[in-house]
């Protein structure tokens, strides 16, 4: 048994002496020593047939030892002053309480009595000290300090107590039923400290890992300037703010914000000035925005603001109360200072670039239109040109013939698509041209997926997959304008939205390699 116990608590003393090198904890180097100290303690014992009186003496100096540097390791780790002096009391008096009970008054239950009391000192100073740390954890970590501190007291009882002998002098050297049991329960409390050590130190890990990745995340996630989110940010959580509208059908908008003439700010000033006056900015925004806006640093001079459960109106009026404020303030070094704003609503089933390129054309009125203004892009009315007018640019040439004929096609069939629905050309000729669009959309995937299976492409599956999704939402809009239930904004928005930018300029642009390395069809 006592062997046992020896290698047991070396094998403890080695294992954390061993983290406490690696990880440089100096909370670890006292559970170690606290171990080491432990095992010499029973190796007195095992070789106890020399002094008898001297190895009692050594082995319960020794084990208040443990006992003292454990609490001493636990109080670093709460942040608590690791070994006040009143511990060194608290031993005093138990080794000349143990003095006197073998000189003096030789007395084995004094001894003992001594011993069980000043380790229930040390663990209650240890508990008073660092209760209110641990108080803070949680009632999960308290309630679990709490049971191991009261299985702990109970055991220390029982082991102190099982060795009640009347033979003060050998009973460590007899084998009887009580030793035994006495160091049983010595090995189950080393046992239990070192699982609670793990279990800390583990927690402590986690706390520390918990803290370095939150500040890479703050760092990652907001604009170091001015403290506000950053654009990684917001295309994090403006996906969650689209998915959140559509699937609660609420509305949702978005205003960018452009200071006028910001450049002129930094060549007449500098960029410190320059610098101020983006981080004033931020300040003047967040002040007027709701608790449930966003306000977001885009880059340069452009602040984004997400309004979620807000419809156009509603945003433009939140815009027109930041302009107000804006341009009322007054900014270090400048003077007076105005800004533009551009307002879009989000339309169900759009894509973030596509209302993202409506609330910029917005934003562009308002600065052509003199600056210090809140436009908004209406779907009502003339759709602007130069949003629906899709230009064939040279960059969306996949290099086969076929499938670049098609897309060109399909673009030129769009655009005449928003130019009947802005001239209010009549009903009928319009459900006409969107048919022939889809049958256009047939022919030209049938074509490409002939293409690119003859090809190998890797993605061939997936590639016609999405063909597949596609023409399944188009026979559906086909039924929806068949029978007269026109709603053109959709149309639109699925066709530029998720064909075109979504499909021709996102999805097809994955096979364009094959093609433009020399491949031959």
């Amino acid at each position: 048994m006592l062997i046992a116990i020896i290698i047991t608590t070396l094998t403890y003393a080695g294992m954390l002496g061993l983290i406490a090198y690696l990880r440089k904890e100096p909370v670890l180097r006292f559970y170690a020593l606290a171990f080491f100290v432990g095992s010499f303690a029973y190796f007195i014992a095992f070789i106890s047939d020399v002094d008898s009186w001297i190895s009692i003496l050594l082995f319960n100096q020794l084990l208040l030892t443990f006992i003292a540097l454990v609490t001493s390791g636990l109080r670093r780790f709460f942040g608590v002053h690791p070994w006040p002096r009143r511990i060194w009391l608290y031993l005093f008096v138990n080794f000349a309480l143990f003095i006197y009970g073998i000189y003096i008054q030789p007395s084995y239950v004094l001894r003992v009595l001594s011993v069980t009391f000043c380790t229930y000192l040390l663990l209650g100073d240890l508990f008073v000290s660092v209760w209110p740390k641990i108080a803070k954890l949680g009632e999960g970590w308290r309630l679990a300090f709490e049971i191991l501190f009261g299985i702990h007291l109970i055991l220390v009882t029982l082991r102190l107590t099982a060795v009640f002998d009347p033979s003060p002098m050998n009973f460590w050297m007899e084998r009887e039923a009580s030793a035994s049991i006495s160091l049983l329960l010595s090995l189950v409390i080393f046992s239990l400290w070192a699982i609670g050590i793990v279990v800390l130190d583990t927690f402590q890990v986690i706390l520390k890992l918990n803290a370095k990745n939150s500040v890479l995340s703050d760092l990652a996630m907001k604009d170091a300037l001015t403290g506000i989110p950053n654009r990684l940010m917001m295309d994090i959580e403006l996906n969650q703010f689209m998915a959140l509208a559509k699937r609660f059908n609420t509305s949702i908008s978005f205003i960018i914000a452009d200071i006028d003439f910001f450049k002129k700010v930094n060549d007449d000033y500098g960029h410190d000035v320059g610098d101020a006056v983006l981080i004033q900015t931020a300040t003047i925004i967040k002040d007027v925005i709701r608790l449930t806006d966003r306000v977001y640093r885009w880059g340069g001079e452009e602040f984004l603001i997400v309004a979620p459960h807000t419809d156009l109106e509603g945003a433009r009026i939140l815009a027109e109360k930041i302009r107000l404020k804006y341009q009322e303030a007054t900014f270090k070094s400048v003077g007076k200072l105005t800004i533009s704003f551009g307002v879009a609503e989000y339309y169900p089933d759009e894509s973030r670039e596509l209302w993202f390129k409506r609330a910029d054309i917005a934003l562009y009125h308002a600065k052509s239109g003199g600056r210090n203004r809140v436009e908004t892009w209406k779907p009502t009315g003339a759709l602007d040109e130069e949003f629906t007018k899709i230009r064939w640019q040279e960059r969306w040439n996949s290099g086969n013939p076929t499938i670049d004929h098609r897309h060109q096609e399909l673009i030129g069939m769009t655009n005449t698509f928003f130019e009947m629905v802005s001239q209010a050309t009549h009903p009928h000729e319009i459900r006409e041209h969107f048919t022939k669009i889809i049958t256009h959309l047939k022919i030209h995937f049938l074509e490409e997926e002939e293409v690119l299976s003859s090809m190998d492409y890797d993605c061939f599956q997936q590639h016609q997959t999405i063909h597949r999704r596609l023409l399944s939402e188009l026979s559906t809009m086909q039924e929806n304008i068949d029978n007269e239930k026109l709603d053109y904004r959709t149309y639109f928005v699925f066709l530029v939205g998720k064909v075109v930018i979504g499909h021709l300029l996102t999805e097809d642009t994955k096979f364009f390699p094959l093609f433009q390395e020399g491949s031959a069809i």
